[in-house]
């Protein structure tokens, strides 16, 4: 084998131990602030739940393959429960694999609710009057204006979407947000479902 190709093959050795490397130093990082974050409210943590992969029906989830809950931090907010995590898929194979990621932020329901899925000005649901107890005029003002955000009632679970890796900085911002929509829906909604109407204090407008 002649010099230059063993020299090569030192090269490329040495470029992935390298990545490797610090790879592992990132992750060890993100765990330990983002557990740390979670530890200062008093929520539970794990650096990886497969669990939480189905929180909802509609994109992001279910896009490409290999999806994974990293991140997870589940505890109380404000009267309601909350779960926020970083959730990543995969695209393609071999040499055209891809990774995705994106924040996920959501709160936990007194009941099931009917699915909606919404992004800007666009709204599916499943049940059209349950939409319109839920876009007031005040919510979907609030919606449009966050741009990026894809927000979705599925069963028990509010949840909203970034489309970016889970960003701390965001978390009260986005659960604050949620529980506007929230205690802004009829006091019906909850009580025709046999739940009490949810507290509707700790979320500034």
């Amino acid at each position: 084998m002649g010099t230059a190709i063993v020299l090569f093959l030192v090269f490329v050795i040495a470029v992935l131990v390298v990545s490797v490397h610090a790879s592992q130093q990132y992750e060890r990082r993100r765990r330990a602030e983002v557990g740390g974050f979670a530890a200062a409210r008093g929520w539970a943590f794990r650096a990886i739940d497969q669990g939480w992969t189905h929180i909802a029906r509609r994109a992001p989830f279910g896009l490409g393959h290999s999806p994974a809950a990293r991140y997870v931090m589940v505890g109380p907010y404000a009267g309601l429960g909350a779960v926020v995590f970083e959730y990543q898929w995969a695209t393609g194979t071999g040499d055209g694999r891809r990774m995705h990621g994106t924040g996920v932020y959501a709160l936990v329901l007194p009941a099931p609710l009917p699915w909606v899925h919404v992004r800007g000005e666009s709204v599916r649901a499943d049940d059209l009057r349950f939409a319109h107890d839920l876009l007031n005029p005040r919510t979907m003002e609030e919606l449009v204006g966050a741009a990026g955000l894809t927000v979705q009632v599925s069963d028990r679970y509010l949840v909203a979407t970034t489309g970016k890796a889970l960003d701390l900085a965001w978390v009260d911002r986005t659960l604050q947000l949620l529980g506007r929509i929230v205690t802004r829906l009829p006091d019906y909604v909850w009580t025709d479902r046999g739940a009490a109407p949810p507290p509707v204090w700790g979320y500034p407008a």
